[in-house]
């Protein structure tokens, strides 16, 4: 009586029947049902529909199987990454995220990682991939260091910090990416920076990296947590 009150005229459909008429409609947007084969497809369409002024044609710059990756970035986020590195103290923050993509069959889980700036509110480089250390990191950083370095003059192009968690994958990545220097290379070489002993020549060909603040208070408050029991005490230790 209620449905037919409602001039309807057959009995509601199920949620499993809308889930399957929402999969359908969003599977008639897809270019293929494989992702990889997607985006070899957008790869080629978006270099055809983008090209560069200076070589960076199209959007997306990498593309791999196993491991699977995808490298995202077009000319004018290159462009921007340059410019801002030419401003003074420039600084941008490096980040990962493992909730943007589903699961890839007999593959690690795929995380999205993110180079951006916090003045320009854009990214300047994006990528996917399910292998997740240090050396393979910085190959995808330098995969976008080589286009920065064609839009500047064959010149290397670095900023002036760069902003990370506690990930060593991602530290490492960065110090060699931008520094050739391996940790231990990088303390010795920011020890003689805090004591005087670098020229700023020296300083200014280095990128600096930075530890987020929000990270860094979260692991301080979870440490402190562990050998103090009294509230009290572990806000005070926090505040100072």
């Amino acid at each position: 009586p209620t449905e037919c009150s409602a001039e309807n005229t057959s009995t509601c459909q199920t949620k499993q029947v809308f889930r399957q008429a929402l999969y359908e409609y969003e599977r008639s947007k897809r270019l293929h049902d494989d992702v990889a084969v997607e985006l070899d497809i957008m790869r080629d369409t978006l270099e055809a529909a983008l090209p560069g002024a200076h070589g960076v044609s199209g959007y997306i710059q990498g593309l791999g199987l196993n491991p699977f990756y995808a490298v995202f970035f077009n000319e004018n986020q290159v462009q921007l990454f340059v410019n801002a590195c030419k401003e003074p103290e420039s600084v941008f923050h490096l980040d990962s995220t493992g909730g943007v993509i589903a699961d890839i069959r007999g593959q690690k889980r795929p995380y999205y990682y993110c180079l951006f700036n916090p003045v320009l509110k854009i990214p300047a480089c994006e990528f996917i991939t399910t292998r997740h250390n240090a050396t393979w990191l910085c190959a995808m950083l330098e995969l976008f260091n080589e286009d920065a370095k064609l839009l500047n003059g064959r010149r290397s192009v670095r900023p002036t910090f760069i902003v990370t968690d506690f990930s060593f994958a991602l530290i490492y990545a960065v110090l060699y990416a931008y520094n050739k220097m391996t940790f231990v290379e990088y303390l010795n070489f920011a020890y003689k920076v805090l004591t005087g002993r670098c020229t700023s020549a020296e300083i200014s060909v280095r990128t600096f990296l930075n530890f987020c603040f929000a990270h860094f208070s979260k692991l301080l408050s979870t440490r402190l947590k562990r050998v103090e029991k009294s509230g009290r005490a572990r806000r005070a230790a926090m505040v100072l």
